[in-house]
């Protein structure tokens, strides 16, 4: 291996990867708040590095084209790392949001309340059809402005 391919890979084991990145349980119930990651640190990490094996893939590759197997390798894991972790923290805030928004959302109605509603919606005045108010009459076309007068006539005028 080259040099920078062991800078790469000691680099790659000391930064944390963002497969351990996790999403909200779908399983969980909404009146709790989701357990999950929203630090994207380590997604950022995973890109630098993936960066990083893209650039070393390239300049491997010029000497030695199966040298730069590894990097390209190491650097395509990188980025899957970043993808996925990316997608697994973009989900977690997203149901934060909506739980803080649950929070912030007005108590439902209770059973009397929902029970009146129905009655002044079944009322036979409610569903009575509603007369549709006449169109107003469309107004008579304006006459065109009067034309102004001749130059013959600004002349005389002058003169």
């Amino acid at each position: 291996m080259t040099r920078p391919s062991w800078v790469l890979l000691l680099y790659a084991l000391a930064s944390g990867c963002s497969f351990a990145l996790s999403g909200p349980d779908p399983k969980a119930p909404v009146s709790q708040e989701p357990k999950c990651d929203t630090d994207k640190t380590s997604v950022l990490g995973d890109s630098l590095l993936a960066t990083t094996a893209g650039v070393t893939t390239l300049a491997v590759a010029t000497d030695n084209a199966a040298a730069a197997i590894a990097p390209a390798v190491l650097g395509a894991v990188f980025l899957a790392a970043a993808i996925h972790g990316n997608a697994a923290v973009n989900e977690c805030r997203a149901a934060k949001e909506a739980y803080i928004a649950q929070l912030h959302a007005p108590p439902p109605p209770d059973r009397d309340e929902r029970e009146e509603r129905a009655q002044v919606v079944r009322s036979p005045a409610a569903t009575a059809p509603v007369a549709r108010a006449a169109e107003p009459p469309v107004p008579a076309p304006a006459a065109p402005p009067p034309e102004p007068p001749a130059w013959s006539a600004f002349w005389k005028e002058v003169r």
